[in-house]
C-alpha cells in the first residue's frame, strides 16, 4: 500500500463554507485564520520560526527585480499586476520531503545512500496557465549548487509538478528553493522558501515525512501484477504477453474535513517512477486517468495501466484536484510505494 500522502494548503474554505452552512463572511476569516498556519505568513518549521513579513519583503523584492529584468529586456510591462503573497494569487508553491535510499554502483562496490527525495507543486493561481513556463531554483548552501529545472503548467490542472533528490542530507542544512513565472500579462512573481533537509541517517529510522501541503485531499493505490494475453495464429505464438502494473487508485477527502470539502470537484491522477540509482535522470509525469466526485463528496476509485513496468524503484502517484465551487484552485496529493510487479 501507499505511504502516507502529502497535501496542499492552497484552498483556504472551510468545510461547513463548501457545504452551504457558513457564510462569505466565515469563509473568509476561515482562510485568513488558516494563513497563519502556512508559509505565506510564517510558520513554525521543526521549532523555528521564520517571519512571514520577511518572506512577503523577500518575494515582492525578488517579483520587482524580474519585473525590472524584463524591463530593460523592452518587454511591454504596462498595466502588470504587482506582485503579492495573498493567497490567491498569482504563484502557489507547496513541497513535501521523504527519505530514500538510492542505490549507486562505482568501480565494482555498490553504494547505497540516504537521500531526501523533495517534491513540489506549483500552481498557477489567478492566472491562465496556458502556454507559460514556471522554472524552480533550489540550492543547499555549501553542498548542493544551485540548479534549475524547468516546467510547464497543465491547461487543465493549473499545476506543475518538479522531483528532484538531495543525497546524503546534511543534518541542520536548509533546503533553498525559488519558484519563477512570467505570465502574459506581465505579472512575474518569484515564491522563496528555505526548509531544513531532513535527517536522513536517523538511527533507527530516517525523520518522518515533511510537509507543506494541507490534508483536504487524501490518496492511496494498491498494484495488481499481470500479463497480457499473448498472440497466437494458428497455433504459434506471434507475440508474448505484456507484463502489467495495473494501478488502483482511491482519492477522497482528507481527515477532519468531511465529503461536502470536495463535492462536485475533478481530478486528475498520473505518476511518475523514480529509479534506485541516483545516476537516473529526473521522471518525467505520465497521465494516469481523471475522475470526478459527485454531489455528496464521496471517495471514487479510478484505474490505469502501466505496461511493462521496472522491477524496481519507487512509483510516485500525483493527484490534482480541482474545486468546482468558484474558488477555482487545485489541491495535489500524492502518495507512494515501492514497484511491486
Amino acid at each position: 500500500m501507499a505511504r502516507g500522502p502529502i497535501f496542499s494548503p492552497s484552498r483556504r474554505r472551510h468545510a461547513a463554507d463548501r457545504s452551504g452552512t457558513g457564510t462569505p463572511e466565515t469563509a473568509r476569516t476561515a482562510r485568513t485564520a488558516r494563513t497563519t498556519r502556512t508559509v505565506r505568513t510564517g510558520r513554525t518549521v521543526r521549532g523555528r520560526r521564520t517571519p512571514g513579513a520577511t518572506r512577503r519583503t523577500l518575494r515582492t523584492r525578488l517579483a520587482a527585480g524580474a519585473m525590472a529584468l524584463l524591463g530593460t529586456m523592452g518587454l511591454a510591462l504596462a498595466g502588470a499586476a504587482p506582485a503579492h503573497a495573498g493567497l490567491d494569487g498569482p504563484l502557489s508553491t507547496a513541497s513535501d520531503q521523504h527519505c530514500v535510499t538510492d542505490v549507486a554502483h562505482a568501480g565494482g562496490f555498490t553504494l547505497l545512500e540516504p537521500t531526501d527525495r523533495v517534491t513540489v507543486s506549483v500552481e498557477a493561481a489567478g492566472h491562465d496557465p496556458a502556454d507559460h513556463w514556471v522554472w524552480l531554483e533550489y540550492s543547499v548552501p555549501g553542498s548542493v549548487n544551485p540548479t534549475k529545472v524547468v516546467g510547464h503548467f497543465d491547461p487543465d490542472r493549473h499545476n506543475v509538478f518538479f522531483t528532484f533528490d538531495i543525497p546524503y542530507p546534511a543534518t541542520g542544512s536548509d533546503l533553498v528553493y525559488t519558484s519563477n513565472v512570467i505570465y502574459a500579462d506581465g505579472t512575474s512573481f518569484s515564491d522563496h522558501f528555505d526548509d531544513p533537509l531532513l535527517n536522513c541517517t536517523q538511527s533507527p529510522a530516517p525523520q518522518p515525512d515533511f510537509s507543506v501541503w494541507s490534508n483536504f485531499e487524501a490518496t492511496s493505490f494498491a498494484q495488481t501484477c499481470g500479463v497480457t494475453r499473448p498472440t497466437i495464429i494458428k497455433g504459434m505464438l506471434i507475440h508474448p504477453g505484456v507484463p502489467y502494473d495495473l494501478v488502483t487508485v482511491n482519492v477522497a477527502a482528507g481527515a477532519p474535513y468531511d465529503w461536502s470539502t470536495v463535492a462536485n470537484d475533478t481530478f486528475w491522477t498520473g505518476y511518475w517512477i523514480r529509479g534506485s540509482d541516483p545516476n537516473d535522470p529526473a521522471p518525467t509525469y505520465i497521465p494516469g486517468t481523471t475522475g470526478a466526485f459527485g454531489p455528496i463528496g464521496a471517495p471514487v476509485t479510478v484505474s490505469f495501466t502501466i505496461l511493462d513496468p521496472p522491477h524496481t524503484g519507487e512509483l510516485n502517484i500525483l493527484t490534482s484536484t480541482r474545486s468546482s465551487d468558484g474558488w477555482n484552485r487545485t489541491e495535489p496529493s500524492q502518495s507512494w510505494a515501492a514497484m511491486a510487479c
